[in-house]
């Protein structure tokens, strides 16, 4: 079994607004890029395999391997994830999890450490009782080959329509995958609910919150969770 990470970072940020002057993967905290500090957790977790999808060079350290995509308007939901198919892992497990994403010991462990074979999600549910986020977020999905296809075109139907309300990409093919795969018993969506300073950075006040209450309230005094609460769908 070769897994494979793959790092996205593709997005169109505008949400971001270039604020701080760099891309929002590339905001540091305690010095060190989210990118960075995403990699550095692969290669201690024992994975070798990295890849950083981006529409833009960038610099990385030298075990991660650039994957250069192109996510047009018309397809950026399913870009974000079909950008990077031709780079799933094809003799192992596929994690995806968004750059943009700060993951505790425990978020990271959760991703990592799949508890079955199906399609596993690993966000969380509501607002954060830690961080001050008013709503739920997902820090990313991992699947094995036999799974692939289901993920394809889920991925290719939440990029119908481009341009009407609907939830954010991760949550938007989490629910597509829940519905789909309702009736097929051979395959589960399980959903990893995370409620700590695990969190991701969409807008500017997001960072700035979380290092707010990062500081009234230590993320090294969170200690880690042994169980996460796991959701079988």
């Amino acid at each position: 079994m070769n897994d494979r990470v793959i790092l996205l970072a593709a997005g169109e940020m505008k949400r971001w607004k270039n604020y701080l002057n760099v891309p929002k993967h590339l905001v540091e905290i305690e010095g060190e890029p989210l990118l960075h500090r995403l990699i550095r957790q692969c290669r201690h977790s024992g994975i070798d395999d990295i890849r950083v999808a981006t529409q833009h060079e960038v610099k990385l350290p030298e075990f991660a391997t650039r994957i250069q995509v192109d996510i047009t308007l018309k397809d950026h939901y399913a870009g974000k994830f079909l950008s990077t198919k031709e780079a799933w892992a094809t003799d192992g497990r596929t994690f995806l999890i968004f750059g943009d994403t700060w993951l505790s010991a425990t978020g990271f462990k959760a991703i990592m450490t799949p508890i079955a074979d199906g399609i596993c999600f690993v966000g969380r549910r509501g607002a954060s009782s830690y961080t001050g986020c008013p709503y739920g977020e997902i820090f990313g999905v991992s699947f094995t080959p036999a799974h692939q296809q289901s993920i394809a075109i889920a991925a290719q139907k939440t990029g119908q329509g481009y341009g009407a309300k609907r939830a954010a990409a991760g949550w938007a093919l989490y629910r597509q995958l829940s519905s789909t795969l309702a009736e097929d018993k051979s395959t589960e969506t399980i959903f990893v609910d995370i409620d700590d300073f695990s969190e991701d950075f969409d807008y500017p006040q997001d960072y700035d919150f979380w290092l707010k209450r990062s500081k009234d309230l230590p993320y090294t005094a969170i200690p880690e969770i042994q169980n996460p609460a796991f959701l079988r769908q």
